[in-house]
């Protein structure tokens, strides 16, 4: 007993000193893994694809960049034992599950036969869809969500953890790939497309099964890997088991034809396991039996499970492991990139940092390499630093600090306290006992992490007032009696950022609701949505924030936030406008939305609000009105009346938009009508003309009719219009009584002049035959006698083409056919009249002979307001003195296919510094260096691609100019600004 006892005493206090001269001998700092221009990704939990669960969560396992908390290791691919106890626990629903993954990702061309031929989606496809189901693979995805496009150019770090079941015959492998993610069609289900590789051989362990760390670098310098915003990198680790002898014993068995024997072997392994007393022999004839039942199911899809299939699943299944996801086996990888991390919604984080020989805590993320180190005995340690920049409410907080210990006689129980405090005191403590270390720990460095849960939080709506100070304090509350053992904080640094986590919410000081009008924010293309937020305060704050944030936006959108900032006493409220209009005022903005938040905040808290706004076809106004030329009109019997009707398009819709209108028109008298029915695609603002035409009966006994015209809208038939319009009917047939009357005055004439006698009842169309042949011959020498002609003209080339800076010279003729000589004038008009032309003639006043002739020369000149394609009639007019008649000719002169040319000059911007939301005015002229006119010119001013503003319908004369101001309002960053002239 003596002697045992002298054993345990020698074997203490060489352990005591072993613990006293480790310091020495093992370097302080922690190993260099990352510098300021890396970004750290940690493995997580491992959710594989599932065929039962095809969502945008299955097979959707993100990478973080926090470092993990929890104590227990993930592993893949899982273990068929959990080594608990001396007796392991069979690892049954998990190992199964994997099991049912191993089959289709081995089967899965061989269910249904499945063949490039018969698929509409490539092999390569469905090749990259089911390695998602590869049961010894591990990908995790990382979506860079920065708007500033990336490049990663150089090494990047794989540190993995590997649990070792390599034998000096048959090492596993590790293969690690980094590829490109696409999201299939949105579906969330990510289908990869590789970029490079690497394979490393596992190295075998003493004692199988031990946990070693790796470093596997992958050089993508000349890979070109380019991360945009919602770029997709997937990060694989896949073990590859090597051939062991149980699947070399069970190949051979298949290749002599056990297979039935095996499995009936293996079924009566079954029964008789699951008949023993022992729970863990129960579990483990259970999971075989279970294994058996999944086997004949895929039996039935026509895939047969043999020995060398059985085999393969022996190697997988005494394969090495990747381990992952916990605060003890990080597993990491480490891009050559520094990506910003946002602080998330309602957490703030302070990380520990020495800063001279000041304590502080602070917001920023370490980025050194050098792990800063403070031993803790007797003394507390405090780290202090500035308050939230917002009062928050304090609901839950956790201290996450890495430490060096070495505890590997638990002679007594090491205690340590963290407090956390304000200016107001304590706010809650925490507390915790520090577990045995082991031996393989004194001869390495540890960065345990701890977590010290302040659960005690002592008011449960504690605020935490903005900018009041903090503190961390950390002492060791039970300690052991000798002080041999010492106790180091890691912190600031990549590797051990120790930090102060905290969970808040926001106040309720600031509050505020909103209206909107049109109350349901639905709007027609270019429409806007005035919102008016109401807010309130409980208190003073030097300055409240109205922003708009944008969550998602399908379409043109501006926003105008009428006050960005106000000032608030205690109590009261005030009213603060936000515009939300959209840009496209065509059919192409139907169906575009936006999700936007309402974030008003100042120091004293904050407030958001949802709200969204929709382009719709519901929110359309649908209007219309009619106009005719004649409200009433004056008919005689037996003659049609025709009123000219006029539907104009009042909706408030898309500027290309229209309309349709069914017609009706009614008459008191039930008097016939004819029109169309139907009225077709009316564009909004435009007219469309309808002609009613009504026949006035000739039998009639009504002095007046009233014709009612109703249009309605087809696109809502709500929508109509009507306009009454009056028929007068004057007189009785006055064409009959006409004739009646003639008729009867030459009857009377042919009796008179014995005509009857001769002709009969005949006599007095004969009569008016007679005096008709009289009366067309008398006509005809009066036309003779007019028609004579005083003066001829003769023009070869009467219609000329010219360039706008040219002249059209017309040579005419002019000849006296008659027998005296005249004295002719000269005149020269154009038609249409117009700005656009100068026309003269030389000479204006001429002599000429009997039978002579004289030239005269007429000139045609454009003017500068001439435009493309213009043209002019110019008529020659021939006055002979002493005759009233006049006699013309006319010339046609154009000008030829030509277009305005237009320069943009004297381009300036105030003020000249751009600042977010300022409002800017740009100045510029617009120049037109040709001699024709523009018309119709459109000016344009698009930021970043959008447009902002426009000017249209500008009319600019030859060699003339406009002034051009146009306002807008500044982005963030880079201001891209386009002027962009044409003309329509």
């Amino acid at each position: 007993m003596h002697s045992r006892r002298t054993g345990l005493g020698t074997f203490i206090v060489f352990s005591l000193v072993f613990m006293l001269i480790l310091p020495a001998i093992v370097p302080s700092g922690l190993a260099e893994t990352s510098n300021a221009s890396t970004n750290i990704l940690h493995f997580t939990e491992y959710i594989p694809f599932s065929l039962d669960s095809l969502d945008a969560e299955s097979g959707s396992t993100q990478m973080s960049t926090d470092i993990p908390t929890k104590t227990n290791d993930s592993e893949w691919p899982p273990s068929l034992f959990v080594k608990n106890k001396l007796i392991p626990t069979i690892n049954k629903d998990e190992w199964l599950s994997w099991f049912g993954l191993w089959t289709i990702y081995k089967f899965a061309l061989e269910f249904g036969d499945i063949t490039e031929e018969d698929s509409e989606i490539p092999i390569d496809m469905l090749s990259s869809f089911f390695e998602l189901m590869n049961p010894f693979k591990v990908t995790e995805e990382y979506l860079y969500t920065g708007a500033e496009t990336r490049e990663i150019n150089g090494n990047v770090l794989f540190n993995l953890y590997l649990s070792s079941s390599s034998k000096p015959l048959h090492k596993d492998s590790v293969k690690i790939s980094i590829s490109n993610g696409t999201d299939f069609f949105g579906s969330g289900l990510i289908l990869s497309q590789e970029i490079k590789n690497t394979t490393t051989t596992i190295k075998p362990t003493i004692i199988p099964g031990r946990i070693k760390p790796y470093l596997i670098t992958l050089d993508l310098s000349n890979e070109h890997v380019v991360l945009k915003e919602n770029s997709i990198l997937l990060f694989s680790v896949e073990i590859i088991p090597s051939e062991r002898t149980i699947g070399n014993i069970l190949t051979k068995l298949s290749e002599r034809g056990f297979e039935d024997k095996a499995l009936t072997i293996m079924g009566k392994l079954s029964d008789f396991l699951s008949k023993r007393k022992i729970t863990k022999l129960q579990d483990l004839g259970a999971t075989l039996k279970e294994f058996l039942n999944m086997s004949d199911l895929i039996g039935e899809d026509g895939v047969n499970l043999t020995l060398a299939d059985l085999a393969d699943l022996a190697d997988g299944v005494l394969a090495s492991s990747f381990i992952f996801g916990s605060s003890t086996h990080d597993s990491t990888v480490t891009l050559p990139l520094s990506i910003p991390i946002e602080q998330k919604e309602n957490e703030i984080t302070y990380y520990l940092h020495k800063e001279d020989i000041v304590y502080q805590m602070v917001t920023e993320i370490p980025t050194s390499n050098t792990t800063i180190s403070e031993k803790l005995k007797d003394t507390t340690r405090t780290w202090s630093g500035n308050g939230p920049v917002q009062s928050k409410i304090l609901k839950n907080a956790e201290a996450n600090i890495y430490m060096d210990y070495r505890n590997l006689i638990d002679l007594r129980k090491i205690t340590l306290t963290a407090t956390l405090s304000n200016e107001g005191g304590v706010i809650s403590n925490s507390s915790i006992t520090l577990d045995k270390t082991k031996l393989l720990d004194l001869i390495k460095k540890n960065n345990h992490l701890t977590t010290f849960i302040f659960s005690n939080i002592n008011d449960k709506n504690k605020e935490l007032i903005y900018d009041e100070p903090l503190s961390l304090d950390i002492a060791i509350a039970d300690g052991p009696q000798l002080g041999q053992r010492t106790i180091q904080i890691l912190y600031d640094s990549v590797d051990c950022p120790s930090s102060l986590h905290l969970f808040v919410e926001d106040t309720t000081h600031i509050k505020f609701t909103y209206t909107s009008n049109p109350a349901d924010a639905k709007i027609v293309p270019g429409g806007i949505i005035d919102y008016t937020l109401n807010i309130t305060s409980e208190g003073k704050d030097p300055k409240i924030n109205i922003n708009v944030i944008q969550k998602e936006k399908i379409g043109g959108w501006n926003i105008v936030t009428a006050s960005e900032s106000i000032v608030f006493s205690a109590g009261g409220y005030q009213l603060v406008h936000v515009l939300v209009d959209s840009t496209d005022t065509t059919q192409d903005a139907y169906d575009d939305s936006l999700d936007m938040i309402f974030e008003v905040s100042g120091k004293t808290g904050k407030a958001t609000a949802e709200a969204s706004a929709l382009v719709t076809r519901a929110a359309i106004t649908y209007d219309l009105s009619i106009r005719v030329d004649n409200e009433s009109l004056d008919v005689k019997k037996g003659v049609n009346a025709t009123f000219n009707f006029y539907i104009k398009n009042n909706n408030i819709g898309a500027s290309d938009d229209d309309d349709s209108y069914q017609i009706t028109v009614t008459s008191k008298n039930g008097w016939e009508k004819k029109y169309i029915q139907t009225v077709s695609k009316v564009i909004n603002g435009k007219e469309r003309i309808v002609q009613v035409t009504v026949s006035v009966p000739t039998d009639t006994s009504f002095s007046s009719d009233t014709l009612t015209f109703k249009a309605t809208s087809k696109g809502n038939s709500a929508a109509s219009a009507a306009l009454t319009v009056t028929i007068q009917v004057i007189g009785n047939n006055v064409l009959y009584d006409f004739f009646d009357a003639v008729y009867k005055f030459f009857d009377s004439a042919a009796d008179q002049l014995g005509l009857k006698d001769t002709f009969g009842s005949d006599a007095a169309i004969v009569l008016a035959l007679i005096l008709f042949v009289l009366f067309f011959f008398i006509i005809i020498v009066i036309a003779l006698l007019l028609t004579q002609k005083v003066v001829k003209f003769q023009c070869i080339d009467r219609i000329q083409e010219i360039d706008p800076d040219g002249e059209a010279r017309f040579e005419i003729v002019v000849l006296n056919p008659t027998r005296k000589t005249r004295t002719y004038e000269v005149f020269a008009t154009r038609r249409p009249v117009s700005s656009h032309w100068d026309a003269s003639v030389e000479p204006q006043k001429l002599v000429v002979e009997p039978k002579q002739s004289i030239t005269i020369v007429v000139t045609v000149k454009p003017t500068s307001q001439i435009e493309p394609n213009d043209w002019v009639e110019t008529i020659i007019r021939v006055n002979s003195l002493g005759k009233k008649k006049q006699t013309e000719i006319q010339t046609m002169t154009m000008v030829t296919n030509v277009k305005a040319e237009l320069a943009i000059k004297n381009m300036f911007h105030w003020p000249r510094d751009f600042k977010e939301g300022e409002r800017i005015t740009t100045s510029f002229r617009v120049e037109n260096v040709s001699k024709v006119s523009a018309r119709k010119v459109k000016v344009s001013l698009t930021i970043n691609g959008e447009e902002k503003n426009k000017v249209e319908d500008l009319i600019i004369p030859g060699y003339g100019y406009a002034e051009i101001t146009i306002p807008w309002i500044a982005k963030q960053g880079k201001n891209d600004i386009r002027v962009t002239v044409n003309e329509q």
